[in-house]
């Protein structure tokens, strides 16, 4: 059985700091980290989509992802005309 894949996403700085608003989405795969900046939030749902989409992960972990990410990121989905289902492909399969 190979292992899993695993990604990891977490708040650049402190959780008191918004994204948006001077944090950045820290993804970690594969051994390396890539620091997203939440300013732009079209360029940082195409930059997460891209590496998920990349990367395909079995699981995704945060730390502070119930409280400030995944908020973040459902409130921009549908704020933009991004796709959500291909955040989450299984959905449609």
């Amino acid at each position: 059985v190979p292992p899993l894949a695993i990604m990891s996403w977490r708040l650049a700085r402190s959780p008191l700091i918004p994204l948006g608003r001077g944090n950045a989405l820290c993804v970690e795969a594969d051994g390396r980290t890539i620091e997203i900046a939440a300013g732009s939030p079209r360029e940082a749902l195409q930059t997460l989509n891209g590496l998920v989409a990349r990367h395909d992960p079995d699981a995704i972990v945060s730390q502070h992802g119930d409280q400030h990410i995944f908020p973040w990121l459902l409130e921009t989905l549908t704020s933009y005309t991004t796709n959500i289902f291909r955040m989450v492909p299984d959905v449609v399969r």
